[in-house]
């Protein structure tokens, strides 16, 4: 016998003892992950705290700003209806405002702060009801200035009184900068509105040197409700699940300043950090909120217009060495950009945009009071706003993203990975519903021809490396049997075609605007003009109706945001919201899942996906509150991020069920070793054998508490004492969950440690 006969003798012998001990490990039954519980002390920013019930005082005589002064000068009475009276000061500009029912004082300074030891240059800067931003044009670093509406040197000033407020001319005439603000009341609203067409911007002449100011930005009134510990006070911040940063004398000197919707990465650039490896939370409603005293007076101050063109600012105590906390925001009017040269280096100069965002500022102030003035009463008032759908009460649905395919580079192109077959799918499914997982709500990633990386716009046609249309339809027709939705994941903003064959957009530096994917491969393409969004569907849409399906997910879609050019022609971020918002509106025949959406999109929302379970976290944030939960709960399926990825299951689920969250999962038929050197590498654990257990459990634990709430909204929510939280719903049940290690007795009922309880009506 040759050594090369032994060698192949050897191999084939090895083979056969390697594949079915292989095969073996890919369908054997696995033994059910179990993973411990983690104590979490309660008096952490992880949970609510229970409120300070310390009143504030409030002001029994409406007129007391008429005896305030500031510079020789008192405030004037501007307004009055039956709810508000408005006062204005005319050297400052600032306001003062008394909400009748909740007989309180609101004034846009603190009310104290010409009796504190601040330098004149600081009580001018609080006194100040307008601030504004410029930058310095004839000077190659573009130097930023900053100029104040009391100070009477830089600038004059023309009031106009109108029957609900007032119209203020104001100049500031050592930059030849001028513009228009009203301000008006309405009902418990107070509607602050900077006029763009009315601002001028004119070349000032110094000696022989002529200067050119550009404005920058502008704000409203940024010492609004502003105190510190003295008082029983909070801000209230949409960041994550939703914030509260308590007036306590704690020093901090860093401070909460994000862009509303995140940055805008057609003028900005983009962190080169991985998306997947991310974790930073996107103020996705344009909102504020302050509350003083115990359920006594509050505001919500939302942006009705220019939202896509501002910032978010809460400082806390002593940051800037201040001793107040205030939140306020402030309206960029332009932003500087890099334009990239093309030398070896890569020199980079920097520019402004010649003209302001062609959009109005305006801001809303409602006044809120008594029970509505605390942060379930600004979620009540947010959602008045939206028209949001209704949900069917009964058991809540569990979302499974389903990972179909994917493919790793190979010697001769892509090498396909099947993870999931359309009959692995319909497998799955039973063993879900023989679980009582009965309402599921399934993402099929890549379950089309080519699958879904490097394959945009997505083309409905069925793959046949999964098995064809005719076990596509077999698992159509079983899901439909069992009133089971399937939704279809795709982009419609993004394309991985040639740029020379696709509308796509550039970005305002003229640069191209690549399209980066959550891929371990670092997989790219190309932003599409927005205005074909709904055309790279609906032009298929008879293939959809064919294959049975109703239902996308857009990816990228709800959380997009920047500034392009197309042919030519800049559109601003403010612009394209609505040229989305536009195109999703003829999406109608579809239900629409997003992921983490930005509130303009809400209203067409039927799913929202990665919903935050908790605030950012900063060290000045003192509470994490389901803010999210209290706008949409009930109008929309609210999912969590994956369980896959949690380490402690048992809070998960407590919080889940605290904030009316429904569980989420990513799953493969296939071991999650497969996806190594794919788009999916860092989906590290999905196979289903492995997490079926988990899923039936989870889901019946959340189910037995959410089934009796699924499509009722939230009314209160607050907590009893450090981890135990008490949330009530309009249908009358109330749900007690317990996040201590004792038991904690409601009503002669008995929560046990890490449990909850389900207080129906008033049994």
């Amino acid at each position: 016998m040759t050594k090369r006969t032994v060698i192949i003798i050897f191999l084939f012998t090895l083979m056969l003892v390697m594949v079915p001990s292989l095969w073996s490990y890919s369908s054997t039954e696995h033994s059910p992950l179990e993973i411990p519980r983690t104590n979490i002390d309660p008096t952490t920013n992880f949970f609510t705290q229970p409120l300070d019930q310390t009143p504030v005082a409030t002001s029994p005589d409406p007129d007391e700003p008429l005896s305030k002064t500031y510079q020789n000068k008192a405030y004037e009475k501007i307004a009055e209806n039956d709810d508000l009276i408005l006062f204005l000061h005319p050297i400052s500009l600032g306001i003062a405002i008394y909400d009748k029912k909740a007989q309180y004082h609101w004034y846009s300074s603190y009310p104290d702060f010409e009796n504190a030891s601040y330098s004149t240059g600081v009580k001018n800067q609080i006194a100040s009801g307008v601030q504004i931003e410029c930058f310095e044009t004839t000077s190659s670093e573009l130097i930023e200035i900053v100029r104040y509406s009391s100070d009477v040197a830089e600038r004059t000033v023309h009031i106009e009184t109108l029957s609900d407020g007032c119209l203020i001319s104001l100049n500031f005439t050592k930059i030849g900068i001028s513009f228009k603000v009203k301000i008006a009341i309405d009902g418990r609203n107070l509607i602050t509105t900077f006029l763009q067409d009315s601002l001028e911007e004119v070349p000032i002449k110094i000696a022989t040197y002529e200067k050119k100011y550009k404005l920058k930005s502008i704000t409203f009134f940024p010492y609004l409700g502003s105190n510190n510990y003295q008082i029983n006070a909070y801000a209230m911040i949409p960041d994550g699940s939703g914030a509260l940063i308590r007036y306590t004398d704690e020093e901090y000197q860093t401070a909460y300043i994000k862009r509303i919707y995140g940055s805008d990465y057609g003028i900005q650039e983009r962190s080169q950090l991985s998306g997947h490896l991310s974790n930073q939370q996107t103020v996705t409603m344009p909102i504020y909120g302050i509350n003083h005293g115990y359920n006594q007076a509050a505001i919500l101050a939302q942006i009705t217009k220019g939202s896509g063109s501002s910032e978010l600012h809460a400082y806390p105590y002593m940051y800037n060495n201040l001793n107040l906390n205030r939140t306020f925001f402030k309206y960029l009017a332009r932003d500087r950009f890099l334009v990239f040269m093309t030398t070896a280096d890569r020199n980079s100069i920097s520019l402004i945009n010649s003209e302001v965002y062609p959009t109005d500022f305006e801001v809303q102030y409602t006044f809120l009071a008594k029970d509505d003035a605390n942060y379930v009463g600004m979620a009540k008032a947010y959602r008045e706003n939206l028209a949001l759908k209704s949900q069917t009460p009964g058991d809540i649905p569990l979302k499974a993203d389903v990972i179909a395919q994917d493919y790793k580079p190979g010697l001769f192109g892509k090498k396909f990975i099947t993870m999931t077959n359309y009959r692995d799918l319909q497998s799955i499914v039973g063993d879900l519903v023989s679980r009582q997982v009965n309402n599921l709500e399934i993402t099929y990633i890549g379950w089309n021809k080519n699958g879904y990386y490097g394959n945009l716009p997505l083309k409905p046609k069925v793959s046949r490396r999964l098995g064809g249309k005719k076990d596509f339809n077999m698992l159509m027709d079983y899901l439909d049997e069992l009133e089971i939705e399937l939704y279809s994941y795709q982009n419609p903003l993004a394309t991985s075609k040639s740029p020379l064959s696709s509308p796509i957009i550039k970005r305002t530096n003229l640069q191209p605007f690549v399209y980066r994917f959550d891929s371990s491969l670092n997989t790219t393409g190309y932003h599409l003009n927005p205005s074909v969004l709904a055309d790279n569907i609906l032009k298929y849409l008879k293939e959809y109706q064919k294959l049975g399906i109703r239902n996308l997910n857009l990816s990228y879609v709800g959380e997009a945001g920047y500034s392009y050019l197309y042919k030519g022609n800049e559109v601003y971020r403010e612009q394209m919201f609505k040229i989305v918002e536009d195109e999703i509106k003829q999406l109608s025949m579809f239900n629409l899942g997003m992921n983490n959406p930005n509130s303009y999109l809400y209203p067409y929302l039927n799913s929202y996906y990665s919903t935050p379970y908790e605030s950012s976290r900063y060290a000045f944030v003192t509470d994490s509150i389901p803010f999210v939960s209290l706008v949409l709960g009930g109008g929309v399926n609210l999912f969590a991020p994956y369980s896959n990825f949690v380490s402690d299951s048992q809070t998960f689920a407590l919080r889940l069920i605290e904030y009316d969250l429904y569980p989420s999962f990513i799953l493969t038929q296939k071991p999650s070793y497969n996806l190594r050197y794919t788009n999916l590498e860092h989906i590290y654990t999905s196979e289903y054998a492995i997490w079926r257990d988990i899923i039936g459990d989870l889901y019946n634990q959340i189910n037995g508490a959410l089934k009796y709430v699924k499509g009722s909204a939230i009314t209160d929510h607050r907590y009893l004492q450090p981890g135990v939280s008490l949330t009530t719903y309009d249908n009358g049940v109330k749900i007690v969950v317990n996040y201590t290690d004792a038991s904690y007795i409601i009503s002669g009922k008995t929560v046990g440690p890490s449990g909850y309880l389900v207080i129906e009506g008033d049994s």
